[in-house]
């Protein structure tokens, strides 16, 4: 077979296959499970009902309505935490405030991917 022949079938083979194998688009970022660097900066994190929590890690999704923020209540349940706007939801960070009813106890940020590992919020 002549070069000229080979080169355009080797060509489409090879994007065949980095097709079938998610590599034909491009780079698309990490992805994974949620993770939760810092709350507030703090490696302790605290804060009283009402007050600002921003909460940095990666992958919890690009928008608003991607997951849920959740907070101990206390006596084995959880408190769901409100997020205001869409600004304060994205893949890398989520600014919240810590719910009425919420006590010392794990938070978790719940996403499709899965949810983070726990953190404890005083």
């Amino acid at each position: 077979m002549r070069a000229s022949k080979l080169i355009p079938m080797v060509l489409a083979s090879a994007s065949v296959i980095l097709t079938a194998c998610g590599g034909g688009s491009g780079p698309t970022g990490p992805s994974g499970p949620p993770a939760i660097t810092d709350v507030n900066g703090a490696t302790a994190p605290s804060g009283p009902n009402g007050s600002t929590v921003l909460i940095a890690g990666s992958n919890f999704g690009s928008s608003q309505g991607s997951g849920l923020v959740l907070f101990s209540d206390g006596v084995g349940g959880t408190v769901t935490a409100t997020i205001a706007s869409a600004g304060d939801w994205t893949d890398g960070f989520i600014i919240t405030t810590v719910p009425n009813g919420a006590a010392t106890g794990n938070l978790v940020v719940q996403t499709s991917r899965g949810t983070t590992p726990e953190v404890l919020f005083t």
